[in-house]
């Protein structure tokens, strides 16, 4: 379930790759909920398949990242019990491609956590993994890639824009690892 992005053509289905079920975004990416909107002009509505049929609406409780998980659950609960076969289940995200979106509840979750900036949170995360031992302590910061450019450099309206885009990644992220916990707890 999720995303597939391997070509339209019926050789790169996942039927053609032995799956047996298969819930996928045919496209790179989408919106992440109901209205199935496209990243581009010529793809203004997102192409998902559900069992070989094209979906023609997405339920309207839609979030990809939840509603692949269910639909991997799904098919776990579908195998008769006593099957002792192996099962291979693929599970891939759309999170946190673009756009950025997260459920409502979700919106503030990291509020205010990357408002000092890329190369602050840089440093501190590095210092962070010296003391729990993930690096060397003696380990020296790489430069920072120019291309970036420094937090300073912004001015406070891009500062506050580029913090929120990193709040609603880390909450992408955080709420796509919520639904993974559901599917191995």
């Amino acid at each position: 379930a999720g995303k597939w992005h391997q070509g339209a053509a019926e050789i790169a289905t996942p039927y053609a790759r032995g799956f047996q079920k298969a819930f996928y975004l045919q496209d790179g990416g989408a919106s992440h909920f109901a209205d199935a909107a496209g990243q581009t002009s010529t793809a203004p509505v997102a192409t998902y398949y559900d069992e070989g049929t094209q979906v023609s609406a997405l339920p309207e409780n839609f979030y990809s990242s939840e509603f692949y998980v269910n639909k991997v659950m799904d098919y776990l609960d579908q195998r008769e019990s006593d099957d002792a076969r192996p099962f291979f289940g693929y599970l891939a995200f759309t999170a946190p491609h673009w756009p950025l979106q997260v459920p409502d509840a979700w919106l503030d979750r990291f509020a205010g956590v990357y408002d000092e900036g890329w190369e602050t949170i840089r440093a501190n995360r590095i210092e962070s993994a010296k003391v729990l031992g993930l690096i060397p302590e003696d380990a020296s910061i790489p430069p920072f890639p120019a291309a970036l450019g420094s937090w300073s450099d912004l001015d406070a309206e891009q500062r506050q824009k580029e913090a929120r885009r990193m709040e609603l990644y880390a909450a992408m992220i955080a709420y796509m690892d919520a639904q993974l916990g559901r599917l191995v707890a």
